[in-house]
């Protein structure tokens, strides 16, 4: 149960993060700040209005273009290494270095 639901978020991940640069985002992200514009505009001159919707924008925007992304890869990676019934296809075994020797490391 805990391995269908590790794949379920895995996928869900990758599926949020395929869509992370999508039009929409950026659009949701200018129309928010642009209503946020309209709004404080009722309550201050025009300078610090555009100043802050600007503000917000970039900050949205650099939001938007610095989420990871890794989520894509990881699933790739996890059905290659896994496939898709959620075991190794094959038996493998390595020895890798600790730090007072080494370890046995075996994935089937």
């Amino acid at each position: 149960a805990r391995l269908a639901a590790g794949e379920k978020q895995l996928s869900s991940v990758a599926h949020r993060d395929s869509n992370r640069l999508a039009w929409y985002k950026h659009a949701g992200n200018v129309g928010v700040n642009l209503v946020g514009l309209a709004f404080n505009l009722g309550f201050n001159d025009l300078t610090p209005s555009l100043v802050g919707a600007a503000v917000g924008i970039a900050v949205g925007e650099a939001m938007i273009f610095s989420h990871p992304a890794r989520g894509v890869n990881d699933l790739e990676t996890y059905k290659s290494e896994i496939g898709e019934g959620g075991k190794p296809d094959s038996f493998s075994w390595s020895i890798v270095p600790t730090g007072t020797g080494a370890a046995l490391n075996v994935r089937f």
